[in-house]
């Protein structure tokens, strides 16, 4: 391997709090970049592939509120944040504290809950939502491919997508989902923009040029047709 331009080490010294916290926003906004762009090419595809994608997104942007808790309490952060005046970290800020009752929390703990558990054999959760979903379609599709059987196993769809897009005991779930779904857009932007922005400060305090880790690709030259 040759030696790199920039390595992880300068660019985020192990044993300092900011580097840790600008490390921590680059992986949340690497892993929304790359969830947003499967959910959306699965919104064309596959049912199947657009609600683990959007069950995995939303575990993602509730999970980040540990990032925007450790603001208060680390004086090295608030320095290096709180003079930025940043709109994207205020709004942040509005959505995920205080935490334990922010509009995050409140929102999306139901649908995150089920995007890392399974609901297990005895359980009440399980109990009530087979009961909830007692009266919905239960189908398996299955199709011979070549070298494999491809099970579509459709009830587990249809609870899956209930369970994510509104609870069952909820009345008005609709209205929820328009909501969470414009919350999850603003809340994406937010962490994009911020990331962006907080990295050119970033690296400009520790006084590192931009050219000797950022590569843009250039777009590819398609040869004429004829």
């Amino acid at each position: 391997m040759t030696e790199p331009d920039l390595s992880i080490g300068e660019l985020y010294p192990s044993d300092d709090i900011v580097a840790q916290w600008m490390f921590s926003l680059s992986a949340v906004v690497d892993d929304l970049t790359v969830l947003l762009r499967e959910l959306r090419r699965a919104n064309d595809e596959d049912i199947r592939m657009m609600l683990l994608f959007q069950r995995l997104l939303i575990v993602r942007l509730y999970e980040a509120r540990k990032l925007v808790a450790a603001i208060d309490g680390r004086r090295e952060l608030r320095e290096f944040l709180d003079p930025k005046a940043l709109p994207g970290l205020t709004y942040l800020r509005s959505v995920y504290l205080p935490i334990g009752v922010s509009v995050v929390e409140e929102l999306y703990a139901n649908v995150r809950h089920h995007g890392v558990h399974y609901m297990w054999p005895g359980s009440d959760e399980l109990r009530d939502t087979l009961k909830g979903a007692r009266g919905l379609p239960a189908r398996l599709r299955v199709k011979n491919a070549p070298t494999e059987v491809d099970a579509d196993i459709r009830w587990v769809q249809v609870v899956a997508g209930m369970t994510l897009f509104g609870e069952f005991s909820a009345s008005q779930w609709k209205p929820r989902l328009k909501e969470r779904a414009d919350l999850s857009a603003r809340i994406v932007q937010a962490w994009t923009i911020l990331h962006m922005e907080l990295l050119m400060i970033y690296v400009h305090e520790r006084g590192i040029a931009l050219e000797r880790f950022v590569e843009v690709d250039a777009p590819s030259q398609e040869a004429p047709e004829g």
